[in-house]
């Protein structure tokens, strides 16, 4: 028995109408009948994106549409969709953003403005939103916005996360005096007025977490940023990278006001610079340096690693004496060059990290940490710690470790915990998808490669980087996107017996390239384990070998194949699943048709302007696989081709029922070059009764013919 829409129980059909688009929907399902109707009513969360192409069949939902993103300049009616929540603007005119009005679109939790508008444009929005007239709205992102005529907002407690540009840098306490919920605030200042000092709000334990302060790129005034930084003392995180206040002025603030601070981000060429020191403020948990490697990679470590502010000081040479204020406050210290440094001076570190060691300062290097402070001790001589109190990272479970891991590029992961400890080395060697992404062509980089290259389970490599793969015994997927020839016709002579997934992209080969035949490697059993092979844009050359067995394969994508090469690729492949791949015409009869039951999903493309004629034979293809449940069919052709014989067309009806009993999809795309004749009203029709005779055709199946207009 067959499942059909109408059968579904409503909760189903109400969360497939949640994947529609709201054009689908009013098109393809409105007034069919009344329970569709009412299901498609009870929908509460539909989004829009409203282009110039846009239709009033979408007014149907207006009520309904919480989310909208408006790509269009022409001019749209924003009062139907009172329910509205999110207002993405990425184009917009002036008639958009005077329809913004908190009796327009009252319910308004999140607003996005683009840049095209200059503050005087946004000046009537400004004073909304700042004075709670949007009673709801948590997120603003205003785009260009300068300080109130009045010099005052009335205050907007809804606010919990703002955006904006503006020339003037009084704003921002303007706003943190208006937004007393604020915990997230972003601004740019792009003019050079100086911060009033004497009309500064009284402003007492403002809520602001995060702060992002920025100057324009090129911008050389020293704001006086030191008197915001007294209003918010709870801040979490701070974002400095485009601030010209001075780096020692900068930590003198920070270790007095911001007692809660845990992420610093600056990114400025200091005065500190120059003697060739590296200092950063580092977020996440008192960990060894190396830990740097996990900022910003993901989420997940925000549980593992935080709530701990560290300075780090590198050194790299003999001059310190600029740092000396500094000292008090630096909690690591690395040390990266052979001297000897008074470590008496840092009374506060609590890591300490030594490299480049002469036998020297590893001599008495045990007797420095003692004078420090007595509980310090060596790990693997380069590493010292202390404190158990503090989790570290040699803490962790295997299995978080293996987790972290997993995040990092293989390069960097090798470069920084190899050979650590035993443990370590242990869990490196155990992860099974370890990836590297290769672009360079970096000789000396290579060299490095090659010794971690019996670790790697991933590998792609892009352009012409050159790698020797008989290094990478171990690799379980390998994709080649534009590769050199030279990486490419390794495959011929190397055995990857690993190997379960390959993907080659080349363009341009040569005729007589031998990679034309590699194909045959493959069913010679020359990769054992294969799961899936791709292989695009190459011109493929099958010869008549002894083809084994391979019952690993189970998804195949390859390009030009006809009905002979077709029939022996299933005989190989008993589990094959899926099967993609451009049907060439063929005067082949096969005397014995071998039926493959495995097989359930089957792309055919059919070669580029061919003519609807040759496509007599498709039933062919069908006759091998009686168990195929999804079909799906390319054909590209141009527009002025389009004539009668289309109408006469059956669609593979016929042969679709007489081998295809357990189909369950159809998808028939056929892609077309529009000419001057697709605007001709005639040629219009056509399609439509194209269209017309597919769905009248296919009635005992999912079927869907898509017409793709290209050009």
């Amino acid at each position: 028995m067959r499942s059909v829409l109408e059968n579904l129980p409503n909760e189903l059909i109400i969360e497939i109408f949640g994947y529609s688009k709201i054009r689908d929907l009013s098109f393809g399902l409105w007034n069919l009948n009344k329970r569709f109707n009412a299901l498609i009513r009870s929908l509460k969360y539909l989004s829009l994106i409203l282009t110039k192409d846009c239709t009033s069949e979408e007014l149907l939902f207006s009520e309904q549409i919480i989310r909208m993103v408006i790509v269009t300049l022409e001019s749209i009616n924003l009062n139907p969709f009172i329910n509205l929540r999110s207002l993405v603007l990425n184009l917009a005119t002036e008639n958009h953003l005077k329809q913004i009005q908190s009796i327009v679109l009252p319910n308004l939790v999140y607003l996005s403005l683009p840049l095209s508008f200059d503050s005087r444009s946004t000046k009537q929005l400004a004073s909304e939103v700042f004075s709670n007239r949007f009673s709801s709205l948590r997120f603003a992102d205003l785009g260009v916005i300068d300080m109130p005529s009045n010099l005052s907002w009335s205050q907007s407690p809804s606010l919990r996360s703002i955006r904006i540009f503006s020339p003037n840098i009084n704003i921002i306490p303007l706003i943190l005096q208006s937004c007393t919920q604020l915990t997230h605030f972003q601004v740019r200042i792009t003019g050079e007025h100086p911060l009033d000092i004497p009309s500064l709000p009284i402003i007492s334990n403002h809520p602001l977490k995060q702060f992002i302060f920025l100057q324009a790129q090129h911008s050389t005034i020293a704001f006086n940023i030191a008197n915001i930084i007294y209003l918010i003392p709870n801040v979490k995180q701070l974002d400095l990278r485009l601030c010209t206040i001075s780096f020692i002025d900068l930590i003198k603030l920070i270790s007095k006001y911001l007692i809660k601070l845990n992420r610093l981000i600056l990114n400025n060429d200091y005065d500190i610079f120059s003697i060739g020191t590296f200092i950063e403020i580092f977020q996440y948990l008192n960990l060894i340096s190396f830990f740097r490697a996990f900022d910003t990679l993901n989420f997940r470590f925000d549980r593992l690693l935080r709530n701990v502010n560290n300075l780090i000081y590198y050194h790299w040479d003999n001059k310190y004496a600029s740092i000396k204020n500094l000292i008090p406050h630096i909690d690591t210290l690395i040390v990266c060059c052979p001297v000897l440094m008074n470590l008496n001076q840092f009374t506060h570190i609590r890591y300490l990290k030594l490299t480049s060691l002469t036998d020297e300062l590893l001599c008495r290097v045990s007797n420095i940490c003692e004078s420090i402070k007595p509980d310090l001790y060596f790990q693997e001589l380069n590493l010292i710690k202390m404190s158990h109190t503090i989790k570290q990272l040699e803490d962790l479970p295997n299995e978080i470790l293996t987790e972290i891991f997993e995040y990092i590029d293989a390069t960097n992961l090798f470069r920084i915990f190899s050979n650590l400890n035993g443990r370590l080395n242990k869990i490196l060697k155990s992860l099974h998808t370890l990836h590297l992404s290769l672009t360079t062509t970096d000789s000396h980089q290579i060299g490095a490669y090659n010794r971690i290259a019996p670790h790697i389970k991933i590998l792609c490599i892009y352009g012409l980087a050159q790698l020797n793969l008989k290094y990478f015994t171990n690799i379980r997927r390998l994709i080649l996107i534009q590769a050199s020839d030279e990486l490419v016709e390794q495959l011929q002579v190397i055995r990857l017996k690993s190997l379960e997934h390959l993907t080659i992209i080349l363009d341009n080969r040569q005729e007589e390239d031998r990679l034309a035949y590699f194909w045959n490697r493959i069913f010679i059993y020359d990769y054992p384990a294969l799961v899936s092979c791709c292989l695009y844009k190459i011109i493929l050359k099958w010869t008549n070998l002894q083809w084994r067995i391979m019952p690993s394969l189970s998804i195949l994508k390859i390009g030009d194949i006809d009905l002979l090469i077709y029939e022996s690729i299933l005989s190989s492949c008993p589990n094959l699943y899926f099967f993609k791949f451009t049907r060439l015409t063929s005067k082949y009869q096969s005397k014995t048709i071998r039926q493959h039951l495995n097989l359930k999903k089957l792309v055919i493309v059919m070669p580029r302007f061919e003519d609807l004629s040759h496509d007599c034979h498709s039933y062919k293809y069908f006759s091998y696989v009686p168990k195929l449940e999804q079909l799906i069919v390319h054909r590209t052709n141009e527009s002025k081709s389009i004539s009668e014989v289309y109408f006469k067309f059956d669609w593979y009806v016929t042969s679709i029922n007489q081998y295809l009993p357990s189909l369950s999809r159809f998808v028939y795309y056929f892609h077309i070059l529009k000419s001057d004749r697709l605007v001709n009203s005639t040629t219009q029709n056509r399609f439509e009764q194209i269209q017309a005779n597919f769905n009248l055709t296919h009635r005992l199946y999912q079927r869907r013919l898509i017409l793709d207009f290209i050009g």
